[in-house]
């Protein structure tokens, strides 16, 4: 379902939101302490911060791109229904929207992914408090 040239460019996104911080940051960092202290370890958070960055304007990028794949295949299933072409003919270019929309889909949880770490929503804490 996924090309090459796809996978590369999601594992370099995937770079630059996992592990950018880590790599270009110059200290050793203690992690369980950085997690709970907020003024500390400012070069860590704004490598973090670079390394979001640099991930958002690839999976812009990307979009982008996809969108335009996307319009176009929109309008060839358009043109395929009205010359009432081969169902084989209409079968891929459906499948090649639903792979679109499957890439999409990807990136875009991605990008929530860095906003949720932004905002410091944390899904690992599921403890009620009573």
């Amino acid at each position: 379902m996924l090309d090459n040239n796809f996978n590369r460019e999601l594992k370099s996104i995937l770079h630059y939101v996992l592990e950018y911080g880590i790599k270009h940051t110059s200290f050793k960092v203690d992690y369980a302490k950085l997690l709970k202290s907020k003024g500390e370890n400012v070069e860590f958070i704004s490598n973090v911060h670079t390394g979001f960055m640099k991930a958002q304007n690839l999976i812009i990028q990307n979009l982008l791109q996809l969108g335009k794949k996307r319009d176009t295949i929109k309008k060839q299933i358009k043109e395929l229904n009205k010359q009432k072409a081969s169902k084989e003919s209409l079968e891929k270019s459906k499948y090649n929207l639903k792979v679109i929309e499957y890439k999409e889909s990807v990136l875009r949880k991605i990008a929530d992914t860095i906003a949720w770490q932004l905002l410091g929503f944390d899904r690992t804490d599921t403890t009620s408090r009573k």
